[in-house]
């Protein structure tokens, strides 16, 4: 009967925890600015510009090309994900060459590269330590080619996994001990089986979510689909 109840109560928790976890993933933020009419553009196709990294970086390292890779490549599946034909941040590099894009303006570069819109991106921070930290810090904007402003959304998002779990954990525990329907000699193993499972639970969503991809997600929902077909243009 003790036994039953630790599992009922262990069980209870950690449905608690997923749910709470996924209305805190549902959150979207709204976006800093968006154009009215912007629905009504005719927009199809973006060119995903190379992330600017404005970061406190002292070495040009090969971790720090990664992270920048790894973003460019979430946010062409998030422009494909919202119905935009798009043009990758490696093609752009190819056609620009040597040319520094943060002194081109919107519309010679939708000019250049024959899109509609162009994709702004930088990134003021950036830390994916397996269950020991997630941040990320990035503003997006995107121009139409006659240079006007449509969307700009700005992203921050701070998570430590191990210490969410460990919160989460401390209240649950307390939870159990002060609860009079469990005796005082089941309290204790009920309190260390439900730690247990709930550092367990963390790790595994840790390890099997890409952090990075959810939070670029919770800020391009703000942004409205196109009218493209979701495909990559080759140049």
């Amino acid at each position: 009967m003790e036994y039953r109840r630790k599992s009922n109560s262990i069980r209870i928790y950690l449905l608690t925890l997923l749910i709470g976890s996924l209305i805190l993933i549902g959150c979207a933020p709204v976006p800093t600015f968006i154009k009215p009419n912007f629905a009504k553009n005719q927009i199809k196709s973006i060119a995903i510009m190379p992330v600017i990294d404005k970061r406190e970086v002292s070495e040009d390292t090969l971790q720090s090309h990664r992270s920048l890779s790894n973003i460019e490549e979430i946010l062409s599946k998030k422009i494909v994900e919202k119905n935009y034909d798009f043009l990758s941040p490696w093609s752009v590099k190819n056609i620009i060459k040597e040319k520094a894009a943060e002194n081109l303006s919107p519309q010679y570069l939708c000019s250049l590269l024959k899109v509609d819109g162009i994709l702004i991106s930088e990134l003021f921070d950036y830390s994916n330590i397996f269950f020991v930290n997630h941040s990320i810090k990035m503003r997006f904007k995107i121009f139409d080619a006659q240079g006007d402003s449509l969307w700009i959304n700005n992203l921050d998002d701070n998570d430590k996994p191990y210490l969410s779990a460990i919160g989460a954990s401390l209240g649950w525990a307390i939870g159990v001990a002060v609860d009079n329907k469990i005796s005082s000699h089941n309290k204790f193993p009920t309190i260390l089986a439900g730690l247990a499972a709930a550092e367990l639970v963390y790790v595994i969503v840790d390890g099997l979510t890409n952090e990075t991809s959810q939070s670029v997600d919770k800020v391009f929902r703000s942004l409205p689909d196109g009218k493209g077909n979701g495909k990559a243009i080759v140049k």
